[in-house]
């Protein structure tokens, strides 16, 4: 009879560690796609920012030149609690942390990305009715949005522990239930019935 016990647990066991592997494996999958779409979404708002700011910066460029210019940049730097703005030359370049492939997208044009310190910083060029091409550099601290993600992936994990934890209670509860009293009475039966 124990050792029908002792299947019925280990099946049950089974069963628990298949739900384990399950669970583990969508949690990092819904914490990858999280994190992905948090990320682009970052960009994406980073993005808007620094355009939206550009299209006011080249009026003012054109309108009453360059001091005027960078001062609104300063202004619109000083305004934002999780973003700043500031106005980098070519030469500026060297003193950022970019790859040198994004150096490239910037020669042609493109903005780029860069991760660094906590930090998102996004690099759009733009070249002003008078003078070299310059970028706009618009940098946006992540530390509150990591936190948001931190928190969101310590909620996952309990969820996933805790719905792990109440399958294999249930599990075993069944299992010994189903199985293991069943066989039992039937092997207590069988045993009777040879005495």
């Amino acid at each position: 009879a124990s050792c029908l016990v002792k299947l019925a647990h280990k099946l049950t066991a089974l069963l628990v560690l298949g739900n384990c592997v399950v669970l583990s494996g969508y949690g990092l999958l819904a914490r990858q796609r999280e994190t992905d779409m948090f990320e682009r979404t970052m960009e994406r708002d980073t993005y808007l920012a620094g355009s939206t700011l550009l299209a006011t910066v080249e009026t003012s460029w054109k309108r009453h030149g360059r001091d005027e210019a960078l001062q609104l940049i300063g202004h619109a730097s000083d305004r934002q609690q999780d973003m700043s703005f500031r106005w980098l030359e070519a030469a500026d370049l060297a003193g950022t942390a970019l790859e040198p492939e994004q150096v490239e997208l910037l020669s042609r044009g493109k903005r780029a990305f860069e991760r660094s310190q906590g930090a998102l910083h996004m690099y759009v060029p733009f070249t002003p009715p008078s003078g070299e091409t310059g970028f706009l550099e618009v940098t946006k601290d992540m530390s509150s949005d990591e936190a948001y993600v931190a928190s969101s992936t310590q909620l996952l994990l309990a969820a996933t522990l805790a719905t792990i934890a109440v399958s294999a209670v249930i599990a075993f509860l069944i299992g010994s239930a189903l199985v293991g009293q069943p066989m039992a009475l039937l092997v207590r039966r069988v045993e009777r019935a040879g005495a």
